[in-house]
């Protein structure tokens, strides 16, 4: 409204006689301008900061110090400072300069959510995927009235959703890398195979012969073990995202229902329910982080081209 619009009429007149009153008390000319300039100055940040969510500024900052990241970085270049013989305080004060930085980053810049990755059609991934977006683009349309105090609890519990389905979408470009390497180990071939070198070696003639087959053998074993820690990995990522789907789809229900207590005026009760929904993002966030490392470890352990994914005759 009108009356929340910053008049600039008179801040620019006080700037004005703030400037002059320095001048004739015998500040120089360009001291009594920066005098000036410095109200303007800090009556623009006052405006520009009633403008900031900051309860999502602080959602924003608490998920970022989660992020083992930034203090790994942060000590690295206190290391890199402190072996330079630069001192003690040096370092600290140069670690914590790279861990304001990317914090800052992160709330300054705008976010950019992952693309949606390709997936094959009708897979669990993508039907879960496919679930977990559509329940985000519901929460977007949930507002609660305008004259409630509710409006940045609702954008930061929005935010905390747009960042779990940037999670899902890497769950499940993991879980399409982990499928397709379990489409490349064969289990009935591999099977068949291993009946037919037990036969050889059985009727092989002499002792190295059958050390040879054994250790084809065990080749076959490391495949059917990579098979079966791939699919266990698979099941997980797929559990993960059906549990965050699902999870997602429950807070639009919810959200929906604090937004009808907010109209009819019970305002505490929504404000409790809502901090509610944001220890339960944080719960579903913190389970796709784990399976996001379990999936990345499978993927490096075991890749396309591996030996153990093609016998080769």
């Amino acid at each position: 409204m009108d009356n929340r619009r910053t008049s600039w009429t008179p801040i620019a007149l006080v700037a004005m006689a703030t400037a002059v009153l320095a001048s004739v008390l015998g500040a120089g000319t360009l001291a009594a301008i920066l005098f000036g300039s410095a109200v303007l100055a800090a009556s623009a940040l006052s405006a520009l900061a009633a403008r900031v969510r900051w309860s999502l500024v602080a959602w924003r900052i608490r998920s970022e110090l989660r992020d083992p990241t930034g203090p790994l970085l942060g000590v690295i270049v206190a290391a890199a400072v402190l072996t330079a013989g630069l001192g003690i305080s040096s370092a600290i004060g140069a670690g914590l300069a790279v861990m304001a930085l990317k914090i800052g980053s992160v709330v300054v810049l705008p976010d950019r959510s992952d693309p949606r990755p390709k997936l094959a059609a009708g897979s669990a991934a993508e039907t879960w995927l496919a679930r977990a977006e559509r329940a985000v683009f519901a929460m977007r349309r949930i507002q609660p009235a305008r004259e409630s105090g509710l409006a940045e609890r609702f954008a930061e519990t929005r935010a905390g959703a747009e960042e779990t389905l940037v999670l899902i979408r890497r769950l499940a470009v993991h879980e399409s890398a982990v499928a397709a390497l379990l489409a490349g180990i064969d289990e009935r071939r591999v099977g068949e195979e291993y009946a037919r070198l037990e036969s050889e070696q059985a009727a092989a003639s002499n002792t190295e012969m059958r050390e040879e087959i054994g250790r084809a053998l065990a080749a076959l074993n490391d495949q059917r073990a990579a098979r079966g820690r791939l699919s266990s990995t698979d099941q997980t990522l797929i559990a993960r995202m059906r549990t965050a789907a699902l999870g997602l789809e429950g807070l639009v229900a919810r959200l929906s229902e604090i937004a009808v207590l907010a109209h009819g005026g019970a305002e505490a009760t929504a404000n409790a329910r809502v901090a509610e929904l944001a220890d339960e993002l944080d719960a579903l966030r913190a389970g796709l982080t784990e399976a996001e490392s379990l999936g990345k470890a499978a993927v490096h352990e075991l890749r396309p081209g591996d030996e153990l994914t093609e016998v080769r005759k």
